[in-house]
């Protein structure tokens, strides 16, 4: 009774779940969508990702810049040996020019139309921002898979720890009701008093494993509630007599399509994609560029001068205009240049290598979900089988008891024996799922329709456990 109160006390006793919402796997995932930070995370980055396709188209059309100053400025011009020549004047030789202002009011204004046409190290930057656009993309889609396993799982652990709940809660049964019949075995003389010591202790180690298997489930309950958003919402339990039965194509397939599709293989690619799109940058012949410019430009001195007309300023004004081709290659840049292409030889290997390593662990991890799919199958097969003779066991050792012939530890070893079975029969089922879930996330696509077709695996209504 002590420890019915621990539990009371702690607020983890079971609550009757058949009040709460049923949340399937698709439903689940809407409100994740709705409700998560983790996909609202994911989206806005992969939104942000795409930009990178707009910039790199950005890098060949027309730029206009526009530069305007006004402030305190002076300025002195001086010009000797000059020929001067005017109309009535004739020629002078050796003729000087001097302006000046001094403390005066400045101005500036420049106007630049520049429209790229070529460039090496433009077009490997436009082929570098294009390939991160992709990336992005398939990272965003990655992290949605992600998601959408971590769903799935968290649904399964919610389902796992309901399990140990209810076994708890039948093993507690079980065990006060062997504790109260030994206990009457004793006073008649049936029984031994070990037995009544045997049968308590069984009991209060049920009570215990109760409380451990309560915590684990608020956990994952939370878990569950904190990824989806909802309050009150309860996953829906695996039904008793799951599709564990699946049809699957052939590793073979499954391979071919974790190589052409796989988010991994892509991304690796991709990669690769950007590794070379450097290499290029960096070629001694990459980064001239040629560029068709305009520009228009206005600069203007007035103040004090000692050259100006009494009861006027100077003036200094400089006026251009300029539209033509304008050629850029660097010819020396310290070693900078080659040091940045042997960077990029460099990481342009390591690029390569790490799609190696990638296709390589994508392979193994192929078989291995698809052979799980195998060994759960018949594990569930083994595990159902079990039951059925651990079910026949129990009856058989409760006969015993009941003619003497069976100790109290035996009965409660056949009653743990049965519970057991039925746990691994349903643990073969979730591994059987997760494995097929696996399967799609390596091709590609695990997406909603994955989740359709895992809600076939569900019961209408979310499992019930009650109160020891």
């Amino acid at each position: 009774m002590r420890l019915r109160h621990l539990l009371l006390s702690l607020g983890l006793s079971a609550p009757v779940l058949a009040t709460a919402a049923a949340t399937d796997f698709v439903a689940g995932w809407q409100a994740v969508m709705a409700h998560s930070p983790a996909y609202a995370a994911s989206v806005a980055q992969a939104q942000a990702g795409q930009t990178k396709a707009e910039q790199g188209r950005a890098l060949w059309r027309p730029q206009v810049l526009l530069n305007a100053g006004a402030g305190w400025a002076s300025q002195r011009t001086q010009m000797d040996g000059a020929a001067f020549t005017a109309p009535g004047f004739g020629t002078s030789q050796d003729v000087g020019f001097r302006t000046q202002v001094d403390q005066g009011l400045g101005t500036a204004v420049t106007l630049m139309v520049q429209q790229p046409l070529l460039g090496g190290s433009r077009r490997a930057n436009a082929e570098q921002l294009a390939a991160m656009a992709r990336l992005a993309a398939l990272q965003g889609q990655a992290e949605r898979q992600a998601l959408i396993w971590r769903l799935v799982d968290t649904h399964l652990q919610v389902l796992q720890a309901q399990d140990a709940v209810r076994i708890a809660d039948a093993e507690a049964q079980a065990s006060a009701k062997a504790a109260d019949a030994a206990r009457e075995r004793y006073q008649t003389g049936a029984a031994p008093v070990t037995a009544v010591h045997e049968a308590q202790a069984r009991h209060d180690m049920a009570l215990a494993q109760r409380v451990q298997s309560q915590q684990t489930l608020n956990v994952a309950q939370l878990a569950y509630r904190q990824l989806t958003g909802l309050a009150s919402a309860e996953p829906r339990a695996l039904a008793q007599q799951a599709p564990i039965a699946l049809s699957i194509d052939t590793e073979a397939q499954w391979q071919e399509r974790a190589r052409t599709q796989g988010l991994a293989a892509r991304m690796a690619e991709e990669s690769v994609a950007l590794a070379r799109a450097e290499v290029e940058k960096h070629q001694a012949t990459a980064p001239w560029s040629l560029d068709l410019v305009g520009r228009v430009s206005d600069e203007r001195i007035r103040g004090d001068g000692p050259y100006a007309t009494a009861g006027q300023d100077a003036r200094v004004s400089n006026r251009q205009q300029w539209l033509g081709l304008q050629l850029q290659v660097p010819l020396y840049t310290g070693g900078m240049q080659g040091a940045q292409a042997q960077e990029a030889a460099l990481n342009l290997q390591a690029a390569l290598a790490r799609q190696l390593d990638v296709v390589q662990l994508q392979e193994r991890d192929v078989r291995a979900a698809w052979l799980g799919v195998q060994s759960a199958q018949a594990q569930w097969q083994a595990a159902m089988q079990a039951l059925r003779s651990a079910q026949d066991r129990r009856g058989a050792t409760q006969t015993g008891f009941d003619v003497g012939h069976r100790t109290m530890l035996e009965l409660l070893d056949a009653e743990r024996d049965w519970l057991q079975a039925e746990r691994q029969a349903t643990l073969a089922q979730h591994q059987a799922l997760l494995s097929r879930l696996r399967l799609d996330a390596m091709a590609g696509t695990l997406d909603e329709s994955s989740l359709e077709r895992a809600n076939a695996w569900l019961r209408t209504t979310p499992m019930t456990t009650s109160t020891p």
